[in-house]
């Protein structure tokens, strides 16, 4: 998968959040499709105030919630597999989905605009399938 296959949107692929080509050392753990532990060091290759897109050589599936360690905060959040898409070395790329937004994860200095609050009178986005509420920040 090319960034320009990545950042090409679909009706039926709307993006909650803008995607940024961003390199972040990671590791995901729990355990894989058969039962054996999952414990895999690897980095992002792109992110979003809902997840990420990564390579991940252990096999998992759709729907499969994981944890993901951000190796350099040690910050740790739960994710769910939302695409699963074969890399060109074999391993697949796979997408992920917080189980709750979490914009602040990535440390992002300027994040998009979409990472943001939206003004208390302007009307909220919510991520309607996961029935989530929009990502705020602490101020």
């Amino acid at each position: 998968m090319t960034v320009t296959e990545i950042q090409d949107k679909t009706e039926n692929d709307q993006r909650r959040s803008q995607r940024i080509v961003l390199s972040v050392g990671v590791t995901v753990q729990g355990a894989c499709a058969d039962g054996w532990p999952i414990h895999e060091v690897t980095r992002t290759l792109v992110v979003n105030a809902h997840g990420a897109l990564l390579p991940l050589e252990s096999p998992v599936t759709l729907g499969q919630v994981l944890s993901i360690r951000h190796n350099k905060t040690d910050e740790q959040l739960h994710f769910r597999v939302a695409r699963i898409e074969r890399g060109s070395c074999g391993n697949a790329h796979i997408g992920i989905e917080f189980l709750e937004p979490s914009a602040r994860f990535w440390r992002i200095t300027f994040p998009p605009m979409d990472w943001r609050p939206a003004e208390p009178d302007a009307p909220h986005v919510a991520a309607p399938q996961l029935g989530l509420a929009p990502v705020e920040q602490a101020a």
